[in-house]
């Protein structure tokens, strides 16, 4: 089981990074297991198939519901993307580390490391987590 929560971002630098998961499911004969996604006060689930796939935000909330019977299998990867200069328009778009929020989510992500770093993963696993919160509280496209 996975309870729910949001997928982190990987990013290479300040133009490459990724923005969507990938779920591919790769048996069956299993029972359970199903991906739900949290959407204002309701929840939508997802059951898995055989070559079945999902993609969607990383800021979407969800969780892996219980495994009852079996094992499943799932391939989990990032979509990336990366930024362009399409006749000078990413130069006009304002950029998002300008924001006080950007900047004190990117906070929160430091001091996540540092806490892991001396070995205080709570407080480590709760500054993620805020900042993470925050992420997801950010547009990130204009």
């Amino acid at each position: 089981r996975f309870a729910m929560h949001r997928d982190g971002p990987f990013v290479l630098n300040a133009d490459t990074r990724s923005v969507y998961t990938l779920l591919v499911y790769l048996n069956e004969g299993y029972q359970g297991g199903a991906t739900a996604f949290e959407d204002g006060d309701e929840v939508k689930v997802v059951e898995s198939e055989l070559g079945g796939a999902v993609l969607f935000l990383h800021q979407a909330k969800h969780e892996g519901r219980p495994i009852t019977a079996g094992c499943k299998y799932v391939l989990r990867t990032d979509v990336m993307f990366q930024r362009v200069d399409i006749c000078g328009l990413a130069k006009q778009a304002p950029m998002a580390d300008d924001e006080a929020k950007y900047r004190e989510c990117e906070g929160l992500f430091h001091e996540s490391i540092r806490l892991q770093n001396e070995g205080n993963a709570q407080e480590s696993t709760a500054r993620y987590l805020k900042a993470l919160e925050l992420q997801a509280s950010v547009a990130t496209l204009r």
